[in-house]
C-alpha cells in the first residue's frame, strides 16, 4: 500500500484551512506513517515555496502537529 497516491490537494488543503483559520495549533492524525510523512513534506514545501515562516511543523509517527508561532503578515 505505500505505493498509493493521496488526491491532489489533499495535505494542500488541510495546510490552507489551518493557516487561514484563528487557531494557534493543529493535530492531525494519518491512518499511516507513510501518509503522515507525505503530508509533512507537501506542507513543508508550501512553506518553503510561499515563503511562510510563522509555522512550525513536526510529525510523530503517524500525527502531524502545526502551530503558529508568530503573526500572519498580509
Amino acid at each position: 500500500m505505500a505505493n498509493r497516491k493521496s488526491a491532489w490537494g489533499t495535505h494542500s488543503m488541510v495546510f490552507w484551512r489551518f493557516y487561514e483559520s484563528q487557531k494557534q495549533r493543529m493535530k492531525k492524525e494519518y491512518g499511516e506513517i507513510t501518509d503522515a510523512a507525505r503530508a509533512q513534506r507537501s506542507m513543508l514545501a508550501i512553506v518553503r515555496r510561499k515563503g511562510i515562516y510563522e509555522v512550525r511543523i513536526a510529525r510523530r509517527r503517524n500525527v502531524l502537529y502545526l502551530e503558529k508561532i508568530g503573526v500572519k503578515k498580509k
